[in-house]
């Protein structure tokens, strides 16, 4: 007799390896930001200690970058997490968040876009090669800027709490 699920397994296992990498943070980090890379097979995920005192043999956050289903392309650990007001948002519902993880000289970050009625339409990844870029009211001075899948942003709640 045939066995139906194994077809719909193998097609299951097809799909996922097919799909956008999925990586979670590992405990104790929590998942502060992450997204799918718009009409890629990356994925971007900035983790985060809730209280970094209570382990203070680890780093308070790390960042990782994935293409496809294989090994991190960019994994890295900072106690160096910066805050951004460089964008404002032109609409009057919405706001934008950006927080850069600092590794040596360059800063990787993400700008969220949040609707006060709820949901974040836009985000985007953006590397800068100096803090005092990323730290700058001016605008495009990043090195690299990739767009969000907005249906895969996932978050630690609301920024603007």
């Amino acid at each position: 007799m045939a066995r139906p699920w194994i077809p719909l397994s193998l097609i299951a296992a097809a799909a996922l390896a097919s799909a956008p990498a999925a990586a979670d943070c590992v405990s104790p980090w929590k998942t502060f930001f992450s997204c799918n890379i718009a009409k890629s097979d990356a994925r971007a995920e900035f983790c985060k200690l809730d209280d970094p005192d209570a382990y203070p043999a680890l780093k308070e956050g790390y960042y990782t970058y994935t293409r496809s289903t294989g090994p991190a392309d960019l994994r890295f650990e900072t106690d160096n997490i910066k805050e951004s007001f460089k964008e404002n948002a032109f609409n009057p519902t919405q706001a934008v968040a950006a927080f850069g993880y600092v590794r040596g000289t360059y800063v990787y970050a993400f700008f969220a876009t949040e609707d006060r009625k709820g949901g974040f339409p836009h985000a985007e990844i953006r590397v800068y090669n100096t803090v005092e870029k990323f730290m700058d009211k001016a605008r495009r001075n990043e090195s690299e800027r990739l767009v969000c899948d907005p249906d895969s942003i996932r978050t630690i709640g609301s920024f603007l709490e």
